[in-house]
């Protein structure tokens, strides 16, 4: 892996639950750093990170489970995006109320409603119709 560079989304999601291995590894860097050179195992996309998004695992730094649920709601399809959630926690990798907490740090103009729409369909909450 580059320097400066953090595993993130369905790597990530595989790291902390053995769910979807990706044949490449993504990821992610700052917009900060110059972009990884590309290499044919791997994915990388620019990523702005906040207090608490990356963690180290065994020397690697990872997007904690919180940024990796929040980055597969906006990154996967809906369906993929939900069975992922729920396997984050399943495993107890993360809880809902962390995840919560990161959507709503969401910045503005992003997908945060779409994401807090995933979690609630992961969770099973219903919606009423409005």
């Amino acid at each position: 892996m580059a320097p400066r560079t953090v595993v993130g989304r369905e790597s990530a999601l595989w790291i902390y639950t053995n769910l979807r291995r990706s044949a490449q590894v993504h990821v992610l860097y700052s917009p900060a750093q110059h972009r990884p050179t590309p290499a044919p195992d791997s994915a990388t996309h620019q990523a702005v990170f906040l207090d608490g998004d990356v963690r180290s695992l065994a020397g690697i730094a990872v997007t904690s489970p919180a940024r990796t649920a929040v980055d597969l709601c906006v990154h996967m399809a809906r369906p993929c995006a939900i069975e992922a959630l729920r396997a984050l926690l399943a495993n107890e990798a993360v809880d809902a109320a962390a995840i919560r907490s990161r959507i709503e740090r969401m910045p503005p103009r992003s997908r945060s409603a779409e994401a807090a729409d995933i979690l609630d369909a992961a969770l099973g909450v219903k919606k009423a119709w409005r």
